[in-house]
């Protein structure tokens, strides 16, 4: 392996070491008997920090991190040009590495371990493990950072509130960025609500004088005397306080609609109420004569406020929603009372009425009303309290009917809280979310997930906890005796298609198969709540066969070009999801439109990586260089492309957000490539020559599909001699579609900001992206 070559090793047992210096002593020696005691914890899919934590000690304390950081390189094989004795070190090195491996390999789960087959090296399992992780680790580190600083006391007890401060500071430490004292207390002072005001600002003068145990009984023993004074307390005002449920889709919408054929094209409509969100919200009824404003501010009219528990505490994306405050001016005597309850805006909607202020708009302004409202405790803070935050929000289902996402999941058995329909569970990005969706941490979690193909299961996909279910959803009747009886499905990923001859076939099969997913899901499925369809950036290029014949949109690419006068599946399936959404209310729907996708699947239409790799192996196979097959635009043109693990992310993102319904996104990695320099890495990753590229202009260049034409045979026989899972040539390359993408004949790049303005910030490196699929290729024993 490519990879074995690069990695560096360090002695443990050897008596004559390559650097005596960086070796253990004696004392030291670690016997591998001890693995289990030291690492005790095995990695699976939840756990990777977890583990590195056990692990990184080991490696430090036996100075062990040569084998996995480049630091020590390797030994050369023989000791010299002239003489060809094996090296005893070399030698050395080898046993100790493969002592470091049996170590490594201990402390993996059986899902993991599959992984990681065919790797011969300590250094290529702990990189292909940590590329397969890392990004999902920052991921968790960003929840847990958002979970800190959103931590609120509400109704726990000081020791309840201390016990869950402990555990979030304790998951960040564990994953490599420890957080200081003093900032956690100050966290958790911002978290205490207006009764403890005194302590508060006694420990904020004081707290860097405070340990944490003395923090702690400061905070216990003003519990203890709020608690002796609860009957006083009791007596505050109390304010007129409602909590609303998730207003219907439609209210206040202009009747105007516009489903994407137009250049100001949002989704369904154009003009989306601001306050319609799928996530509770909460209203405070105070009359104006009530708040104590600074002398000075008047206004001609009253103004009313909805605060948004989503708006106070979810991550800012952009200027619509920094602060996510819907003002209202009213003038009408209905809304002047100046007695009696607070005035309604909506069914449901409780308002505060305030004079308008000088101060600035919302900022200081938002930050004085809330002090107001703080003032009115008892049932305010209780309805704040209750309230969970839209990441964590319960979707009802008929097995589900718990109010907030449970913190230990050792608490009982599952509870779901959505219920996701993976359809093309086992192409690129249905393997992706297949693996993401059931993991402890995804949004809108626990989720239970079905996944739909049209094949029996593939080995690759087995290890995902995915109720499979094979069928063909081009025949309805198929599709509606296997899906029909899914009645608690919540959520639907559409992430399949098929190919025609003809565009005007792809529109008329693929749009039979989304709607007969459709028809049978969604009449039979009462807590349905959002259908994720995934398209492409066909959209603006139009499709495969009107390539040179129409002129597609100039890049870089956003959601609201217009659609182009040619036939595409995209747009019929755009137009069944609005047609067959209408038919229920509230349900929400978002599109996807990633570019080139990097990820894995032996049974892809569109699997670029996959084809690459197996051209890239009968290349080497028969000795002959790796030749870029495309055009000069596409090896020294900018490119994007779509990490297929992003984009299910994307979707998940869009489906658990409010901010994210009825619209349609680009998905790329964020940032741009020539093929030129990934052409590069292919061959590096394969240990193949890359042949100098040519463009001649006047003579037609031989395309992959009649370069691989006859490459059967070779490949059975590549497969037999590497002992690989047993595939055909015309199922692993997918050569066609490698013409197309790296024959292009102009740019196209898709524009990310519509995604990040509405809170999607995630991205992906595409090179490092590029190499950990092939990785994984090679893994999973698709390529040697």
């Amino acid at each position: 392996m490519a990879a074995d070559d690069s990695s560096s090793h360090i002695s443990l047992n050897s008596p004559s070491p390559p650097s005596p210096s960086r070796l253990p002593t004696p004392s030291h020696t670690l016997q591998t008997t001890h693995i289990h005691h030291l690492i005790s914890l095995k990695l699976d899919r939840h756990n990777y920090l977890l583990w590195r934590t056990q692990f990184i000690p080991l490696l430090k304390g036996y100075d062990l991190e040569g084998y996995v950081d480049v630091t020590i390189p390797c030994p050369p094989r023989i000791l010299s040009a002239v003489d060809t004795t094996i090296n005893p070190a070399y030698l050395a090195w080898q046993k100790q590495d493969q002592v470091l491996l049996g170590w490594l390999l201990s402390s993996l789960s059986e899902t993991v371990l599959a992984q990681v087959v065919g790797f011969t090296s300590t250094r290529a399992v702990w990189q292909t493990l940590e590329k397969h992780y890392a990004s999902r680790s920052r991921a968790r580190i960003m929840q847990i950072r958002r979970e800190i600083q959103t931590m609120r006391k509400g109704s726990l007890s000081m020791a309840e509130y201390f016990l869950r401060a402990k555990q979030l500071a304790d998951n960040l430490s564990a994953s490599g960025q420890p957080m200081l004292e003093t900032d956690l207390q100050q966290i958790m002072l911002s978290g205490l609500d207006s009764a403890y005001d005194a302590i508060v600002t006694t420990l904020t003068a004081t707290i860097d004088d405070f340990s944490m145990d003395d923090f702690q009984a400061h905070l216990l023993a003003f519990e203890m005397r709020l608690e002796a004074q609860q009957a006083f307390l009791q007596q505050q005002p109390v304010a007129n306080v409602a909590n609303r449920n998730r207003p219907p889709q439609n209210s206040q919408q202009s009747a105007h609609t516009n489903r994407g054929r137009s250049s100001n094209y949002r989704g369904r409509n154009n003009h989306r109420p601001q306050s319609s969100s799928s996530s509770s919200s909460l209203s405070v009824g105070l009359q104006s004569g009530d708040l104590p404003f600074p002398a000075g501010h008047s206004g001609v009219s009253s103004s009313f406020l909805i605060i948004s528990k989503s708006s106070i505490f979810s991550r800012p994306a952009a200027h619509h929603r920094a602060a996510r405050l819907a003002r209202f001016r009213s003038s009408s005597p209905a809304n002047q009372t100046g007695t009696g309850s607070a005035p309604q805006l909506l069914s449901g909607h409780t308002l505060l009425r305030v004079k308008p202020l000088s101060l600035p708009f919302p900022g200081k302004f938002l930050s004085h009303l809330l002090q107001i409202a703080i003032q009115y405790r008892t049932p305010f803070q209780q309805e704040i309290d209750r309230i969970p935050p839209p990441e964590v929000a319960v979707i009802p289902s008929p097995s589900h009917h718990s109010d907030q996402k449970k913190f230990d999941e050792d608490e009982g058995p599952t509870q779901y809280q959505s219920v996701g329909l993976v359809i093309g569970v086992t192409g690129i990005v249905g393997n992706s979310l297949a693996e993401i969706l059931p993991l402890s941490d995804t949004p809108g979690g626990p989720w239970k997930v079905y996944g739909v193909a049209r094949r029996p299961r593939p080995s690759w996909n087995a290890d995902h906890p995915v109720e499979y279910i094979q069928c063909d959803i081009s025949d309805s009747d198929d599709t509606l005796t296997k899906l029909s009886p899914l009645i608690d499905v919540t959520h639907i990923f559409y992430v399949t298609w098929t190919s025609r001859p003809t565009e005007a076939e792809n529109c008329e099969a693929n749009g039979a198969m989304f709607r007969n997913v459709l028809r049978a899901v969604i009449p039979n499925a009462p807590n349905l709540q959002h259908i994720c369809l995934q398209t492409g950036t066909k959209h603006y290029l139009g499709p495969f066969e009107a390539f040179g014949k129409i002129k597609p949109h100039d890049p870089p690419f956003h959601e609201d070009l217009p659609r182009l006068n040619a036939p595409n599946f995209y747009y019929t399936l755009e137009d069944i999801l609005f047609e067959e959404a209408e038919k229920k209310e509230d349900l929400t729907w978002s599109i996807h439109r990633p570019d080139v996708i990097f990820g894995f699947s032996a049974y892809s239409l569109m699997n670029l990586i996959g084809t690459l790799c197996v051209y890239a192996t009968i290349c080497k196979h028969e000795g002959t260089p790796l030749r870029f097959p495309g055009t000069g635009v596409a090896w020294e043109g900018y490119t994007d492309a779509s990490d297929a693990d992003l984009i299910a992310e994307h979707h998940i993102w869009a489906s658990v957000d409010p901010f994210a319904k009825n619209e349609a996104f680009n998905c790329t990695n964020g940032d741009l490539f020539k093929w030129k320099h990934l052409w590069k890495v292919l061959g590096e990753q394969f240990g193949v020559e890359c042949a100098e590229f040519e463009e001649d202009l006047l003579t037609p260049k031989l395309t992959l599909e009649e370069i691989m034409k006859d490459k059967g045979p070779v490949w059975d026989e590549i497969v037999r001699e590497n002992e690989l899972l047993p595939t055909k040539l015309e199922e692993v390359g997918v050569w066609w579609f490698a013409d197309v993408v790296l024959g292009k004949k102009v740019s196209h790049l898709s524009s990310m900001n519509k995604s990040k303005e509405h809170g999607f910030l995630g991205f992906r490196n595409s090179k490092t992206s590029y190499i950990s699929w092939i990785d994984k290729m090679k893994a999973f024993k698709i390529v040697p």
